[in-house]
């Protein structure tokens, strides 16, 4: 049976742990953080005389080379120029050239009317959005495509390097949009 002093004793040393690891906790928190490129950083030399006690010492230059350079460092291959000259015209390269976006699809939109007046030109252009059709000014942004010019003949919708001319009057009337 467990007795009240008994108790009372085991709830002062789990108090006294739990504020124990609460000032370990807080003091490293608390402690500043160490930047990487000011920490100290040993400097490590390989041993010269690597020759077991009673073995014949034998002075390799490769070997030498091979324990200057720490092993699995990016570092450790020997310098070589037309390496370094090569990646970096890949890297600029790869800069220059611009990614080219993917080609926007075409709208689904047709040309139903074209109004040219002193100054103003405008083309009445339906989509399945818009079956009564909307008339845009030269310029606007129709289905994420720029309309560039309009003429008598029909429109022409811009994107990028992309160019798309729509005709007033299309070769076959069941093929457009929003026909009755």
């Amino acid at each position: 049976m467990i007795r009240l002093g008994d108790l009372r004793i085991l709830l002062l040393a789990c108090t006294g742990l739990a504020i124990t690891v609460g000032a370990v906790a807080l003091g490293l928190m608390l402690r500043p953080a160490i930047d990487p490129v000011q920490r100290p950083v040993l400097s490590w030399t390989p041993l010269l005389d690597l020759t077991a006690p009673g073995w014949e010492h034998r002075q390799d230059a490769t070997l030498v080379d091979a324990l200057a350079r720490p092993l699995f460092r990016q570092s450790r291959r020997p310098f070589d120029p037309a390496t370094l000259a090569g990646a970096q015209a890949a890297k600029a390269e790869q800069q220059v050239q611009p990614e080219t976006p993917p080609p926007q699809p075409q709208p689904a939109v047709t040309v139903r009317g074209v109004l040219i007046g002193k100054g103003m030109e405008q083309a009445l252009l339906v989509s399945p959005e818009l079956p009564q059709g909307q008339w845009f000014a030269a310029g606007a942004s129709v289905q994420g495509w720029t309309l560039a010019s309009i003429g008598p003949e029909g429109v022409v919708l811009t994107s990028g390097d992309q160019k798309l001319a729509l005709k007033l009057y299309v070769d076959n009337p069941a093929k457009s949009i929003g026909s009755p």
